[in-house]
């Protein structure tokens, strides 16, 4: 396992690297094919699919247990319709769905990418179970109430809880491995990795819920995730209720990324929202260029993992001679800055490659607005 979570650690950089490029340009097309409806909805599939990509990549630390656990209030309900949405073309047209959703089922303190996994894990191993012999495939999500008065049967302690149950029709589970179906590595699959429900009952265990299942041989099989209500009432995104704030500016940003695909996009996203760029794709050319001129620049932005001279090393570098500009440092994965140290280290802003076009410029804006 130690060996896997080393691995995981270096396809997810470089995944995110790939896919950084790939997110930002289809965001730019979708702009540009405003007028044009059947393309921008071409695009937008794309995109989706990108972004289900990134999603899984940012799984795959799961297995190694390195990502912290950056929760939200979290409806469950949009994100079961999603999976079910994307996962339709590739399930049997001899599976039948069925939905039974609580629109108003109370929302869950939770990684939203997580809730995605969960569901996307129970789905994929009962369209496994039934096959190529068709059945019905129930998806329910209700809300959940253990009663403090009578202990719970299901390892819960009392409260209120979303129950996400996934049931099939399928061959059931047999006796002798129902204690096994958790473990690591364990799979009845002739391909797989087994550990898809090693993870997912981790995850939902550190959300202090339990994850439940029940199966008879030849009569199918139920998994029910017992997640706790989010105590913190439910708010939309705040820049979706309110009037958002202008993304764009006019000031100059040295932006510096070994991978020139990435400086393309990124150049030419934030050119296209008015700020001025200097780029480079080696971090001492960048260097020697800020020094030369300390005062043309408003706002640094460097990849972290670059030869020679590190994001880290330079922002460092930098810091030295001008102390109050601000420095946003980008990385695809790194042991050594994250979201909750770089603060510590000097640093302004930190972002997880794939970078999205709308988180990118909401923090340049704060950083300079607030400088």
């Amino acid at each position: 396992m130690e060996a896997i979570g080393e691995l995981s650690s270096g396809i997810v950089h470089d995944f995110n690297n790939i896919l950084h490029p790939i997110i930002g340009s289809l965001e730019i097309l979708l702009e540009d094919t405003a007028n044009n409806r059947k393309l921008q909805k071409t695009v937008k599939n794309i995109l989706n699919g990108a972004n289900m990509a990134s999603n899984l990549v940012e799984q795959i630390l799961s297995i190694s247990h390195k990502t912290d656990f950056n929760v939200k209030p979290v409806k469950i309900q949009p994100i079961i319709r999603e999976v079910l949405k994307l996962n339709r073309s590739t399930i049997p047209p001899d599976i039948k769905i069925i939905q039974t959703i609580d629109n108003e089922c109370d929302p869950v303190l939770v990684n939203p990418t997580h809730i995605h996994q969960i569901v996307m894990n129970l789905i994929t191993n009962a369209v496994h179970a039934m096959g190529q012999d068709g059945g019905i495939l129930d998806v329910t999500l209700k809300q959940f109430e253990v009663s403090v008065d009578e202990p719970s049967k299901l390892m819960l302690n009392p409260g209120s809880y979303a129950c996400l149950g996934i049931a099939d029709t399928g061959g059931g589970i047999d006796s002798s491995i129902k204690n096994m179906i958790f473990e690591p590595l364990f799979t009845t699959k002739k391909t797989g990795t087994g550990l898809g429900l090693s993870v997912i009952s981790s995850i939902v265990k550190k959300y202090d819920g339990n994850i439940n299942f029940f199966s008879m041989p030849g009569q199918g099989s139920l998994f029910q995730v017992f997640i706790p209500s989010s105590p913190t009432p439910f708010h939309a995104d705040p820049f979706v209720r309110g009037k958002q704030k202008p993304l764009h500016g006019c000031e100059s940003i040295l932006f510096v990324d070994d991978d020139p695909f990435i400086v393309d996009v990124q150049k030419e996203i934030l050119k296209t929202n008015g700020y001025s760029v200097t780029s480079f794709i080696n971090s001492i050319g960048a260097f020697n260029k800020f020094k030369v001129n300390p005062n043309a620049f408003d706002l640094i932005v460097c990849d972290m993992t670059m030869p020679n001279l590190t994001g880290l090393a330079l922002a460092v570098k930098i810091k030295k001679i001008r102390q109050n500009i601000p420095i946003i440092i980008c990385t695809g994965f790194s042991e050594q800055i994250n979201e909750k140290n770089y603060k510590n280290m000097d640093i302004d802003g930190f972002l997880m490659k794939p970078v999205k076009k709308e988180k990118f410029l909401k923090l340049i804006r704060h950083l300079l607005d607030n400088q």
